[in-house]
């Protein structure tokens, strides 16, 4: 066992401003220059009494940015480490671990693995991934009874683990890391007993007494990942996917070195080289032994497996990225209960005033969240608690506040501005008072300390020129004191409109995580389906975040956007009982309703019974160049059998790669439907939880960076359970239907599906667009805070007014108070859609309830203004543009002409017996959901089309020689359906194919057939339907093409 004394001097690093909270937040007493953020009691008696999460709060930074407290200069950027959190899933295990760290307390790890884990390939024990983790922790959080226990050994795989579990890992343990992605058996499926024992080990490790917070570590060996024509650094590899899968159903973080570092190793970047190795102790003589001197480019001790010190350092710092979620988390929720407050409960001391004894009364009968801003004021003359809409239907929704109208009117605030014990004392503590400004009805207060505590006059300034109704923060600092008393007073200079009304309990800025969820699920035009946890929960992958963001910042400055879907019959809108109850149509209206903007354009591009072949080859036409976010949702309509080199994996990856050419470079967002009944397998016939198309496109996702939302991850325990809004015993059909198994008008909201097949009711595409708005509503987090973090440096280097008069206990120089933007009032554009500040007035009267919060502020300046995101990257020309395929060889063809939809009926030229242009659902609403086709149903019939099998070519100038490719989409389904003949008849010559169109699988799709032709202007293909039975034979032989395409291989 491991055991790490606290280190002699913490590693300093400022606590971040926190700013007002929904209900008014308190502040906690903290330090210029402190080196703990929130180790006091007043966290752990906030920890104690109301758990994790009650409300949400806003705050510029992180309170903790682990990032600075490295004790050794970091490897991976902060992009590298946010691409390495492969899944953090509801993070409820990792925020207790993190609410302990804060709190002060001692925490128990152990990690778990095979020889990477016990340290191989590291030169000194001290440099091991584990080893390195445990330094990390301890010198961002020392403590003298942290316990680290590496329990790796080398060669094993998790049977012995799942054996021995009570003797490798203690009862009390907080956090176990687990690394075996490389021991464990490639091939094994899922019911295999390499996979059972795995999951033997989680379950065992999850009814341990807490339970502990588990975070599986995905290692990535370059030279052990072949196959696919490749001897080394492929990019898939089945271990990891299949485990990965096992997380998102237990719910718990997943750290993916591939993500990470896949790409730098690609490249040859220096510390990620694998063209030499470091050789380890017993391979003393190695003939790609790296250079004497630069052993820290090279990212492997030996060509197999093991990372050498490099390796290691970079999986220590990967590691650090769910424990810095999560304490980004815990700051935003936990100063919205009031963290002073706490304090206060915590040191027994109660408030001797009528206002206070009368709050005392209140406390029994207020929401358990409401026990923050309230008692923090002492005494009040003319303020009072009260609600600005008395009406709402909660507490929240009520806006409560303390607020006042006439000059004169006073609050009185009693804080606790004391450092917590054994800190670092440099200075004094910042104080973050947050109002409100608006339009209307809004004027001045003074702001001064009256009693304990002193600091320089402020003025609290709620007028605006803009039409905005946004909680703004007033920063000043104030000396140390067990009983600061701070007065607000409405000044008698009047606002705009001549009323003195400066402030009541209004939303505050965004901040991330938690709190973006809890302030934008606000803005949906419907009542929620799934709760904040369940829209994380659906958050597959998040990466980098950085082509969310720019859009997230497009939207905060009041521009419009562009969005396009992409997908097959549930993105068409199939299940929903009305065009604007489908997934899309939701998703569109809650982006227009947090964002009103008259220019927004929103594409739907679903086609029914199509696979992403067709959208590939056709992606110029479909998808304008000016998009800004794609959403794709092919899970359930491409090819279900595994297999990267599969016709459709490929076609898949070239649609991801045109998408990501596209002149705008759009966000792309993948969104996994799950179909309980289409989801069966070994044992299972349906509600099987893995499912090979949803981990094999969410690779690819990984690969390029792109957000995964997973419908699975997010509502497969609900519909196991049969929660109400997601029963599977009865559906809900989009069509006039009857029977023991149709859910009656009055029970509709309680059943998830339409069908009992694939497609969602209105409940399961509320669920879809809720569980879509995730990956946004984050990145709106993060680019609000961001901006609020520029804005806090902006008045820092201003020094906004002049010099600062000395404040007793403080620094001579310290900042004077300032007001700044806290990134709310982005919420929403305004209604006329001219964009003005990217907000809108919300209607409602002026005011706000004053709430407040400290912070440690490093240098004297006005607070640490870095984030765990939107932080460094790596700049570095060779990673710049597209990476290779993830395919081996697999680059994109380039689409000469394509032909689907209105467009395929004239390309036909010729035919006979019952072929006709006709629908396929002559009932449906629109045409792409009709289904047009050209269909014939009697052996002996065939059609002719007509194609221009050219490769294009500059004027004057013949085409490039080689044969050109054709896509031909023709309908597959498990009833009605034949066998066909297929041949080139005139001008070009092809390979005759026999295309069978029936399937044993219950789906009907519309699938390519891929052929070369050879080059011609006039080339004449015929298809002709023959007697054949086919692989499942239907006892017709009905035959559709819909679509057709020529391309060109790349050169």
């Amino acid at each position: 066992m491991q055991y790490y004394e606290s280190a002699a001097s913490q590693h300093g690093n400022a606590l971040p401003a926190l700013l007002g909270a929904l209900l008014g937040a308190l502040l906690t007493a903290a330090l210029f220059g402190a080196s703990s953020s929130l180790q006091s009691r007043a966290v752990t008696t906030w920890l104690g009494r109301w758990g994790l999460g009650h409300a949400a709060a806003s705050l510029p930074v992180p309170a903790v940015n682990l990032r600075e407290r490295l004790p050794w200069e970091p490897l991976l950027t902060d992009e590298e480490v946010q691409r390495a959190l492969g899944y953090y899933g509801s993070g409820h295990s990792m925020r207790r671990v993190a609410a302990k760290l804060l709190a002060g307390q001692p925490i128990n790890v152990a990690t778990m693995g095979g020889s990477v884990t016990r340290g191989t390939g590291a030169s000194k024990p001290a440099h091991t991934y584990a080893s390195r983790f445990f330094q990390l922790l301890n010198a961002s959080f020392p403590h003298r009874d942290h316990v680290f226990r590496n329990s790796g050994l080398g060669a094993t795989t998790s049977p012995i683990f799942a054996g021995c579990t009570d003797q490798l890992v203690p009862p009390d343990v907080d956090v176990v890391v687990l690394e075996f992605t490389y021991n464990e058996a490639p091939g094994a499926g899922y019911s295999g007993a390499a996979r059972r024992s795995f999951e033997l080990l989680l379950r065992r490790l999850l009814h341990q007494p807490g339970p502990p917070a588990l975070v599986m570590l995905h290692h990535y060996a370059w030279f052990m990942t072949r196959g696919d024509g490749q001897n080394a650094g492929l990019y898939y590899y089945a271990p990891e996917q299949q485990l990965t899968v096992m997380a998102n159903y237990y719910d718990f973080p997943v750290v993916s070195m591939r993500s990470a570092v896949w790409r730098n190793m690609a490249a040859g970047v220096e510390g990620f080289r694998v063209d030499r190795v470091v050789p380890i102790h017993f391979l003393a003589v190695d003939p790609l032994a790296a250079p004497k001197g630069r052993e820290s480019e090279y990212y492997y001790a030996d060509p197999w497996v093991h990372p050498s010190d490099s390796g290691h350092q970079a999986m220590a710092e990967a590691l650090m990225g769910p424990l810095q979620r999560a304490l980004d988390e815990l700051a935003a929720a936990g100063i919205a209960e009031g963290a002073a407050g706490a304090a206060r409960a915590a040191a027994g001391t109660t408030a001797a005033n009528p206002a206070a004894a009368a709050a005392q009364d209140r406390r029994a009968a207020a929401p358990a969240a409401a026990a923050g801003f309230e008692y923090a004021v002492y005494n009040a003359s003319g303020f009072e608690w009260r609600p600005e809409r008395p009406e709402g239907a909660s507490f929240v929704e009520q806006k409560w506040g303390w607020s006042a109208y006439e000059p004169g009117d006073w609050v009185e605030l009693e804080l606790d501005t004391r450092a917590p014990a054994g800190a670092n004392v440099s200075f004094g503590v910042l104080v973050w008072l947050s109002h409100l400004k608006s339009y209307e009805r809004m004027g001045l207060a003074d702001v001064e300390c009256v009693s304990g505590c002193s600091c320089k006059p402020a003025k609290l300034n709620g007028r605006s020129d803009h039409r905005i109704s946004v909680p703004f923060p007033l920063q000043f600092p104030v000396s140390q004191h067990e009983q600061c008393r701070i007065r607000v007073t409405i000044s008698p200079e009047p606002g705009q409109t001549g009323e003195h009304k400066p402030e009541r309990g209004v939303p505050p800025p965004l901040p991330p995580h938690l709190a973006s969820f809890a302030r934008l699920r606000e803005r949906l035009p419907w009542e929620p389906l799934l709760t904040d946890e369940e829209v994380q929960r659906a958050q597959g992958y998040y990466g980098s975040g950085n082509s969310m963001r720019r859009v997230a910042a497009k939207l905060l400055a009041g521009q419009p956007i562009k969005v396009v879907t992409l997908g097959g019959s549930i993105t068409r809108g199939t299940g929903a009982t009305h065009p604007s109850l489908g997934y899309t149509s939701r998703f569109f209206s809650w982006i227009n309703a947090t964002f009103p903007h008259n220019g927004h354009s929103f594409i739907n591009q679903g086609i029914g019974g199509t696979t992403s072949t067709i959208f590939m080859a056709c992606v110029e036409q479909l998808v304008p160049p000016d998009t800004d976010i794609v959403t794709l949702e092919f899970t359930y309509n491409d090819e279900r059998e595994g297999g990267y080199t599969k016709p459709s994996r490929k076609a898949f990856e070239q649609l991801l790669r045109k998408l990501l050419r596209l002149p705008s470079s759009p966000a792309l967002v993948l969104l996994h439907h799950y179909a309980w009944g289409a989801s069966y397998g070994p044992g299972h016939g349906k509600g099987l939880y893995f499912f090979p198309p949803e981990q094999e496109l969410t690779t690819f996702a990984t690969f390029y960076d792109i957000p995964v939302v997973s419908l699975r991850s997010a509502v497969w325990r609900n519909l196991a359970a049969g929660i109400e809004g997601f029963q599977l015993d009865k559906i809900v059909p989009n069509k006039p239907d009857s029977g023991p198994t149709v859910a009656a008008p009055e029970e509709r909201h309680k059943y998830f599906y339409a069908d009992f097949y694939l497609h969602p009711s209105d409940q399961g595409h509320k669920a879809l667009a809720e569980a879509l708005a995730g990956p946004l509503m984050r990145a709106l987090g993060e680019t609000a805070v961001e901006r609020a973090a520029a804005a806090v440096a902006e008045h820092a280097a201003a020094g906004n007014g002049g010099a600062q008069e000395e404040v007793p206990g403080g620094p001579p120089d310290g900042p004077a108070p300032t007001e700044q933007s806290g990134g709310g009032s982005s919420l929403s554009s305004d209604g006329g859609g001219n964009g003005e500040e990217g907000v809108r007035a919300d209607g409602e009267e002026g005011g706000s309830s004053s709430s407040s919060s400290s912070s440690s502020s490093g240098d004297g300046g006005g607070g640490s203004t870095s984030s765990s995101f939107g932080g460094t990257a790596r700049a570095d020309p060779r990673l710049e543009g597209l990476p290779p395929p993830m395919i081996p060889g697999n680059e994109e063809v380039t689409t000469v002409s394509c032909y689907m939809q209105q467009s395929f009926e004239p390309v036909v030229r010729n035919s006979s017996g019952s072929f006709a242009w006709r629908p396929e659902r002559p009932g449906a609403a629109d045409f792409v959901a009709q289904k047009w086709a050209w269909s014939g149903f009697t052996p002996g019939d065939w059609l002719e089309l007509e194609l221009d099998t050219r490769a294009p070519a500059p004027p004057g100038k013949p085409p490039p020689a080689g044969n050109s490719l054709v896509w031909l989409t023709s309908l597959r389904s498990y009833q009605h359906m034949g066998v066909a003949s297929l041949a080139c008849v005139s001008g070009c010559a092809c390979k005759p194919s026999r295309l069978d169109a029936t399937t044993p699988h219950l789906l009907s799709l519309f699938m390519p057939y891929v052929f070369e032709v050879t080059q011609h202007e006039r080339c004449r293909l015929r298809i002709t339907i023959l007697p054949d039975a086919g692989q499942a034979p239907s006892g017709e032989h009905k035959f559709a093409v819909n679509a057709v395409v020529v391309a060109r291989k790349p050169a």
